[in-house]
């Protein structure tokens, strides 16, 4: 049943579709990009609606901060509380990855299961065909005629890796604004009065970016991985961690260990609690599996461009897939620390392919 602001904001569309407007659901985070995005959408005559999507309490201001868009926009805001589905899903993946030796990517699974997922349904809700966020990236049709993401502009804000996990519906109905705009020139002539407000965190959930205390904070002292082993290669002993849970592949600092030459962490084996360490190349793999493969644009031939991390560039790659979602990966060259739990992103002529969770 809508609430009483739904209700009133559907009354205002109906109001809309005589007037010939097209409306359109935009999420409004508080933040520039999404205030852009909708002041776009604006200056192009749509009916825009602002939904503020209410998932955890790491930032108590956005809220304001999003009302305070809304108003300067002079548009209506809707407030959705999607904080248990965000905490349960989201949080609650994020947690048992780290818990497993896995580092997850928690705005791929809060993409598809939450932000635009719920973005959607409002709009269903208020019959509304599209939604819109701040994403820097693309929409577009693949050659075999399905909808993909395609990289942004401005390469250094592309966010395509953070929607490989989309649905084919929620692609549709998705429009990104921001796709040919770079955050720069928008920051000079900014006239929002959030422009002030400091841009948000890597894990927006996680105060301060600490994620080893947020983890232990949210798990019983006596379900947190214990302490271990850090050994080489050849499995000797070479010092003791603090629990696989303060680490990921490919670290270098932080370790709490002097060994008198650089090391990092090579692989994280949960059945043991031990981490291996590596020195010189040993960071760099030729080979890795993925698995629960989302097709995006569509799955043609076995040569793509991937990447394994949101800030790494793609490398040229050969696919080799197997049953189950599954497939082998054999990169052009050796690629540094690829890492359980984050996602890889498959590339052709710019635009997402497919993607999935290295295995």
């Amino acid at each position: 049943m809508l609430s009483l602001r739904l209700r009133s904001t559907a009354a205002r569309i109906a109001r809309a579709v005589l007037m010939d407007k097209e409306k359109i659901v935009v999420g409004i985070s508080g933040g520039l990009d999404s205030a852009h995005t909708a002041k776009l959408l604006l200056d192009e005559g749509y009916d825009v609606v602002g939904v503020y999507l209410s998932m955890h309490d790491a930032h108590p201001e956005a809220y304001e901060n999003a009302k305070a868009v809304a108003s300067e926009l002079g548009i209506e805001l809707v407030y959705r509380d999607a904080s248990a589905r965000f905490e349960e899903i989201v949080v609650g993946d994020f947690l048992n990855e780290y818990l497993n030796g896995r580092t997850p990517n928690p705005c791929v699974v809060c993409n598809r299961h939450v932000k635009v997922k719920e973005l959607c349904d409002v709009a269903r809700e208020l019959g509304a065909k599209k939604v819109a966020t701040g994403h820097y990236a693309k929409i577009e049709l693949s050659p075999s005629g399905r909808y993909t993401v395609a990289r942004a502009e401005d390469k250094r804000k592309d966010q395509s890796y953070m929607l490989w996990g989309l649905t084919q519906e929620m692609i549709s109905m998705l429009m990104l604004p921001m796709c040919d705009k770079t955050k720069a020139v928008l920051k000079e002539r900014d006239e929002f009065s959030v422009s002030k407000n400091k841009e948000s965190q890597e894990i927006c959930f996680v105060p301060n970016d600490d994620y080893i205390s947020f983890i232990e904070s949210r798990i019983p002292k006596d379900k947190l991985p214990k302490e271990g082993n850090y050994i080489n290669e050849n499995g000797d002993v070479l010092g003791r961690h603090k629990g696989i849970h303060r680490y990921t592949i490919g670290q270098r600092r932080r370790l709490g260990i002097a060994l008198g030459q650089r090391c990092f962490i090579t692989r994280i084996d949960p059945a043991t609690d031990t981490i291996t360490l590596g020195f010189g190349g040993d960071e760099f793999g030729d080979r890795f599996e993925i698995r629960d493969i989302n097709v995006v644009g569509g799955i043609d031939g076995d040569e793509y461009m991937v990447k394994t991390r949101y800030r790494a560039e793609p490398v040229g790659c050969r696919v080799e897939l197997l049953d189950g979602g599954r497939a082998i990966v054999i990169p052009n060259e050796r690629v540094r620390a690829v890492t359980s739990g984050q996602s890889a992103v498959f590339y052709k002529n710019e635009q997402v392919a497919f993607g999935g969770i290295i295995a």
